[in-house]
């Protein structure tokens, strides 16, 4: 081949590669501009600007009066873009001076003007594209910011940086703290908080951000799209209440050194929790709000449980208030195992009533087993428990509810034994929350009807309800009517008779019953037990309007019986809930039983007293004596009489104070002698005989 042929073709390969590249970078070129050009714009652009989320601000959480319980406050992060394109340096230059001595007075008190101002300096020749001014300013703070020398000409001329953040607050502190909740990175979302999270939260913003050395800074002054906030939720919550329920544990917790503490107040007719408060003790000392219990802690609940067992009896007609039982001096053996009562007494056979009223262990034990103690006749007991509503959860919106346990007769993976039966009955061998708890007692209190308990009264959004909760019925009727009705009469003999009689109030009526539980029974060995005392029920006894439960677990100091340790609280939060509306919820008497329980508020009494008695309780009543003292009697249809009390019939002075007591005698003519300090105790005349004035009468008090 010549020279010249062999030129030629390498030539022409040598074009056709020129030729072939040219096409291929020409292709790419297309390509790159044409076809993928946006992604890789958006690719080189995100290397220096990229949209960043703005979190939006969450609803608020509002009591049943309105008074924000939790709410977000914003916050801002305050810094200074020195390369801020109209920040020139006649503008710099001219206001460095002004600003460094606002500065020096409200960013940071501790640095003077001219450490500011060198500050200043020296950040500008670095170039500082991201210095702080301050970290948490709040709203007015940085209105008063805006208006210093050079930021006064805002982001773009001035150079100021803002970047809004949101601080949750409850402004009532730690009140309802673990029930309102919280919603964290990496820890489980808790109370409302946690719940409605989803309609809480708002919808974030986006904002556009330069990349700069120390970090990224906002491209316009306001986002790019704006964050929605979140909506609101209103609960059933009463600031008043919840502060009476919280003190009222507190107090009690504190005293009795208990490990931890619960108590829920409930309106009875509507389910409305009006207060939650739960409090744990500090391994350093103290008490704080650690954990829901009243939702989340299930126990043997004792005592408290005998009220299902009685009603079940009642309802299947294996007894009846009268029905008589043998309480073995409080010490019986079922099936080689020993119960005792809480202490030893001189009862043998006593009626159902009696035994529940004195809370006897092995007297409700005895007439369960005899009852239900074969195998059919266990399931029908484990039926009425269910239909009694004590295998379900309550639905509280609130996360973290336990589930109540309640064995299945003669289940053997769920260890059912002989004796099974005798120690459920009195509150062994299942277990039960506290709300779970006082929903039942707040069915009985509601004649049978046990509604679902609620938190939330509604998601509110711009004035727009998006959702709406309100009274929901869970069972219409837990029970027949003679079984309800003879339950609330054996609450009612609780407080009057039983192991609550001592803890009666002057000023509200009250109906429940006293639990105790050991809680280490299975621990072998020495040592003190530890127990758990409660106490639920209802008030007033008449038209009921709140259900109650004050449990307190492993206290150690002073008690650890219910009627010790709870029912002191209850009544402390019941007196004070009634006195929130003194006349709106008391009810009028209609019978001798009413007549009885406002009786004992005051037998007798000054004209102007009884007057403002009447008025505290609500009682109506008709005021046709002249007389300076009186007393109650019954009076026409449903309303009570005052009567005289003057004359010369001996009245029953125990109870009353002596200033009180000489008055009443002396001025209807009687010589009076007292011995001994406090109230009258005895008198040496009987009240009801008639004397002649000048009679001697002795009281003794004590």
């Amino acid at each position: 081949m010549s020279k010249h042929k062999e030129l030629l073709i390498r030539l022409y390969i040598t074009v056709l590669v020129v030729v072939v590249v040219a096409l291929t970078l020409s292709y790419k070129v297309v390509r790159i501009s044409a076809i993928e050009g946006d992604r890789w714009r958006a690719k080189g652009d995100s290397l220096y600007v990229r949209y960043f989320p703005v979190e939006a601000d969450r609803g608020d959480i509002l009591s049943t009066n309105g008074e924000l319980l939790a709410t977000s406050l914003p916050l801002f992060e305050i810094r200074m873009d020195m390369k801020a394109n109209g920040l020139t340096n006649s503008v710099f230059n001219q206001g460095v001076d002004s600003l460094a001595f606002y500065l020096s007075k409200y960013a940071n008190t501790n640095w003077s003007q001219s450490r500011y101002r060198s500050h200043l300096i020296k950040q500008r020749k670095k170039g500082s594209r991201y210095m702080l001014i301050k970290r948490e300013a709040n709203y007015a703070e940085l209105e008063r910011f805006k208006q210093f020398p050079i930021f006064i000409r805002g982001q773009n001329r001035g150079g100021l940086i803002t970047i809004r953040k949101s601080e949750r607050l409850k402004p009532y502190g730690h009140l309802a703290e673990r029930t309102l909740g919280s919603v964290r990175d990496n820890v489980q979302p808790v109370g409302l908080e946690g719940y409605f999270d989803e309609e809480m939260r708002g919808k974030d913003g986006m904002r556009l951000m330069q990349k700069v050395k120390n970090g990224w800074i906002p491209v316009l002054q306001h986002e790019s799209v704006l964050a929605q906030r979140g909506a609101d939720v209103t609960t059933t919550l009463d600031v008043r209440m919840q502060d009476i329920v919280e003190s009222a544990l507190m107090n009690a917790v504190v005293y009795h050194q208990a490990k931890w503490g619960t108590a829920i107040l409930m309106e009875v007719e509507t389910g409305a929790i009006r207060a939650i408060a739960n409090l744990d003790r500090a391994t350093g000392g103290g008490y704080y709000e650690g954990f829901n219990h009243a939702v989340g802690s299930a126990t043997e609940p004792g005592s408290t449980f005998k009220l299902a067992t009685v009603m079940a009896l009642l309802e299947d007609g294996y007894a009846d208030m009268d029905t008589r039982v043998d309480l073995h001096n409080g010490k019986k053996v079922f099936y080689n195992h020993t119960m005792n009562d809480s202490h030893w007494h001189p009862h043998r056979e006593v009626d159902m009533r009696q035994a529940f009223e004195m809370s006897s262990n092995v007297g409700i034990a005895t007439l369960a087993d005899e009852a239900y103690a074969r195998k059919k006749k266990s399931k029908e007991y484990i039926a009425r428990l269910n239909q009694f509503g004590l295998n379900r959860t309550t639905g509280i919106k609130i996360p973290g509810e336990r589930a109540p346990y309640i064995k299945e007769a003669y289940n053997n993976d769920q260890n059912w034994s002989s004796t099974t039966v005798a120690w459920m009955s009195h509150g062994y061998e299942c277990q039960i929350t506290p709300l779970q708890m006082l929903v039942f007692y707040s069915a009985v209190a509601n004649d049978g009807k046990m509604m679902k308990p609620y938190l939330a009264d509604a998601v509110v959004k711009d004035g727009k309800v998006l959702q709406n909760f309100g009274p929901e019925v869970a069972i219409a009727s837990i029970a027949k009517d003679e079984t309800v009705t003879s339950a609330q009469e054996l609450l009612e003999g609780v407080m009057l008779r039983g192991t609550g009689k001592s803890m009666q109030s002057l000023y509200v009526t009250i109906a429940g019953k006293t639990g105790t539980a050991v809680i280490d029974y299975f621990r072998s060995g020495e040592g003190r037990k530890k127990y758990q005392g409660s106490f639920v029920g209802y008030f007033p006894v008449v038209n009921p309007k709140y259900g109650l439960i004050v449990l307190l677990n492993d206290p150690t100091h002073d008690g650890f019986y219910g009627g010790e340790v709870a029912l002191p609280a209850f009544r402390e939060i019941a007196e004070h809930v009634m006195a929130l509306t003194p006349t709106q919820y008391m009810p009028t008497p209609k019978d001798s039983n009413d007549l009885e329980k406002v009786y004992s508020v005051a037998a007798f009494a000054s004209k102007s007293d009884m007057e403002q008695i009447a008025h505290t309780l609500g009682v109506a009543y008709n005021n046709v004596v002249e007389s300076d003292w009186v007393s109650w009697d019954a009076g026409e249809g449903d309303v009570l009489a005052l009567r005289s009390m003057d004359g010369l019939e001996i009245p029953d002075l125990r109870g009353m104070g002596l200033k009180d007591a000489v008055f009443l005698l002396e001025n209807a003519g009687l010589e009076v002698r007292a011995t001994g300090v406090g109230k009258v105790k005895k008198q040496s005349v009987k009240a009801g005989k008639k004397v002649s004035k000048g009679t001697r009468i002795k009281l003794i008090l004590g």
